[in-house]
């Protein structure tokens, strides 16, 4: 099985207003192909305090099967080498097999918990299918990835005023500079 890069994603929603357009949205991004839904865990509290609860998979039961084994295995690998990925491919086998892996009831109780009325929490994680190609190409080519990560909006904001700081940082240290220069060259001519 060819696994392409599997991403996994937390949201929040303060004062959840279901629209009706979340599982829509996220259905068709699996039908285009462009993403894999490994898993969909979601939690919610009500105004009451009544908690809501939902799992979803585009997996059928051999592809749970088989992506427990390759995630199981890649972990096992990081852990213990190869004989840890033949144990790990056969404990996340097994755990997808008996439907033991995400939240169990308590993990949900657990997180509603920490909800206030009205909130809502989400954890997704999803295969990019996308990626599976252009990974085979680049890996062809002989390059490798040496870094990914997600920017969102409100990063590229942070981003802007980080650079906006040591931009006005740099233009103090210059107008400091000049000044000393220019008191270091009135001292110089005075001591002639």
């Amino acid at each position: 099985m060819t696994v392409g890069p599997i991403q996994l994603i937390a949201l929040g929603f303060e004062e959840f207003t279901p629209t009706g357009k979340i599982l829509p949205a996220l259905d068709a991004a699996v039908a285009s192909g462009a993403i894999r839904l490994i898993d969909l865990q979601f939690v919610g509290k009500d105004a009451n305090g009544d908690i809501t609860a939902l799992e979803m998979t585009s997996l059928s039961e051999d592809e749970e099967v088989e992506f427990g084994a390759v995630i199981g295995g890649l972990i096992g690998a990081g852990m213990a080498g190869e004989e840890g990925t033949v144990v790990g491919a056969l404990e996340g086998a097994l755990a997808a097999a008996e439907q033991s892996y995400g939240l169990t009831a308590a993990d949900v109780l657990d997180i509603a918990s920490e909800l206030a009325p009205g909130d809502a929490a989400a954890l997704l994680m999803i295969e990019h299918t996308w990626a599976v190609d252009f990974r085979d190409v680049v890996l062809e080519a002989g390059g490798v990835m040496l870094g990914q990560g997600f920017l969102t909006p409100g990063t590229l904001i942070l981003i802007g005023a980080e650079l906006e700081a040591q931009a006005a940082a740099l233009a103090a240290i210059e107008e400091t500079a000049v000044y000393y220069n220019s008191i270091s060259i009135t001292l110089t001519e005075e001591n002639q």
